[in-house]
């Protein structure tokens, strides 16, 4: 299966007010639980032996990592949480981690997935790539549920293992991901304008 997701451009989108924004849905709550499913599917393909150390970048990711983690049928999973934080409202910045929650012995000679979000810049699944590969995992894989276009273009250094979406470079909330803390409740991914 290609690790790049179902490509979802912005004619899919029906349009929702919240509060004072305006949020389009661009992916429905049906299609992120059966790609969610597949993806769990083919990670147990390719990882038959288990268990996984599942690491959910927190927050965005937690929505995302919790549903996957009920996908498993076969493997057991560890879980190991990794905070980091790249957005400031609607823009992407500076990247701060924080890892008080990493614990060296669930990635030593395990199986290990990093869970992100959103795949935009690419800073924040480097960064914890270079810093779980310290740990000597048995493999480091990587999951985002999305992907910005200009990462099919190859503008980033950093590819995904596997990648549930790919969207158009707008900024979206909902499953996770928020505004501001906002909308991480929405039960679909929309874009905000």
């Amino acid at each position: 299966m290609d690790p790049i997701g179902e490509h979802i451009s912005r004619d899919k989108q029906k349009p929702m007010e919240n509060q004072s924004h305006n949020i389009h849905q661009i992916i429905g709550p049906d299609d992120l639980a059966r790609r969610v499913a597949q993806i769990a599917a083919q990670i147990q393909d390719d990882l038959p032996q288990g268990p996984i150390t599942l690491v959910p970048i927190l927050d965005g990711a937690f929505i995302f990592a919790a549903d996957l983690a009920r996908n498993f049928k076969d493997i057991p999973i560890e879980l190991c949480f990794y905070k980091a934080k790249s957005y400031e409202g609607n823009q992407s910045g500076e990247l701060t981690t924080y890892d008080p929650l990493l614990d060296p012995a669930k990635i030593t000679g395990r199986n290990v997935l990093i869970v992100d979000d959103i795949l935009d810049t690419g800073k924040t699944l480097s960064v914890l790539q270079d810093k779980l590969s310290q740990h000597a995992p048995q493999s480091l894989k990587t999951c985002v549920l999305l992907a910005k276009d200009h990462y099919r273009q190859g503008d980033l250094d950093i590819k995904a293992d596997y990648i549930g979406f790919e969207i158009p470079d707008v900024f979206v909330v909902g499953y996770g991901l928020d505004f501001n803390g906002l909308y991480r409740n929405l039960p679909f991914i929309g874009e905000m304008t």
